[in-house]
């Protein structure tokens, strides 16, 4: 009997001490923006560098959209400008930047259908093969971890899709004033 109290006691023992919040491991990461992506202003595209010097030590909120599919781009990337569009602001020196996934095979069908699709107001950054996620070891697919913070060092200091979980839209607000 006390064989079974020791080995419960020490279960539970091993549950509480493995059920503490562990630390992102995304935190603190320094992302980087391959030469690879370009970016999208209406039809035309620009080089990545034009985008770097002017995102430069702004906070960035980053949302990886697979772009080829048009609830993502209505039910993903639309909603979410929207949601965070109060926050992603000159004034916070916040800026709203959606990673579009576009495989190369897709690239005339989105220009020409998908992206009139495309409300937001955000900065496009086109992907032709994952280079984004790839280069900066973040490939993910879980949907809550295609979308984060970056602080005006590009590091990491959020990570969480607010449009699945509301209460991180608060913590989005408080890391963004902050700065």
């Amino acid at each position: 009997m006390k064989k079974y109290i020791v080995l419960i006691g020490s279960l539970l023992l091993f549950i509480a001490c493995n059920n503490k919040k562990q630390k992102d491991i995304w935190l603190g990461k320094k992302i980087d923006f391959p030469q690879t992506l370009k970016e999208l202003k209406g039809d035309k595209f620009s080089s990545i560098a034009d985008f770097k010097t002017k995102t430069a030590g702004k906070q960035k909120v980053i949302s990886i959209i697979d772009a080829t599919c048009m609830k993502c781009i209505i039910n993903k990337l639309n909603k979410i400008d929207i949601l965070l569009s109060a926050l992603t602001t000159k004034e916070n020196n916040t800026l709203m930047v959606f990673v579009l996934n576009v495989n190369r095979a897709d690239s005339l069908y989105f220009m020409k259908k998908m992206r009139l699709m495309i409300t937001a107001k955000g900065l496009l950054l086109w992907d032709n093969d994952f280079h984004f996620e790839k280069d900066n070891n973040i490939l993910s697919e879980s949907e809550n971890r295609r979308t984060f913070l970056l602080d005006k060092e590009n590091k990491i200091v959020q990570v969480g899709n607010p449009l699945f979980y509301p209460k991180l839209l608060k913590k989005y607000q408080q890391l963004i004033l902050k700065e």
